[in-house]
């Protein structure tokens, strides 16, 4: 019988509260994605040759110590800078956190990292490393 995947396959995790994973995965935490970019995130991982963790949080969610503990363990944060309830705290990670990088209508002096959208990073990792 054929194993259902090789050791040396990519995958990804797609996790939100309460799950965590806590292997050696890229991990990224997106806030705030719309539910077309986590689509096209989704499809563009299936074919990618690396492995991600990637926690998706909106603020519906109202579970900001698991956010604080994904950021705090993530190799990137990407952010919609999108206007809601859960502005103040995406301020907060963007301008506290140097692996930060944000999208959206919102722009901030304190860091530079803007990207066109979730996908970019991604195709930026896949390219670097």
């Amino acid at each position: 019988m054929e194993p259902f995947a090789n050791s040396n396959s990519s995958y990804t995790n797609i996790l939100t509260p309460p799950d965590v994973s806590y292997d050696d995965n890229h991990t990224v935490v997106l806030i705030d994605a719309s539910a077309q970019q986590i689509d096209d995130l989704a499809q563009w991982c299936g074919s990618s040759q690396k492995s991600y963790n990637i926690y998706l949080y909106r603020s519906d969610m109202n579970n900001l110590p698991w956010l604080e503990s994904a950021c705090g363990g993530a190799d990137a944060i990407l952010v919609n800078t999108v206007v809601n309830e859960l502005s103040p705290v995406k301020d907060r990670l963007i301008t506290t956190y140097s692996n930060s990088w944000y999208y959206g209508p919102k722009n901030f002096l304190t860091n530079t990292q803007s990207i066109t959208g979730p996908e970019k990073y991604f195709q930026y990792w896949d390219s670097v490393k």
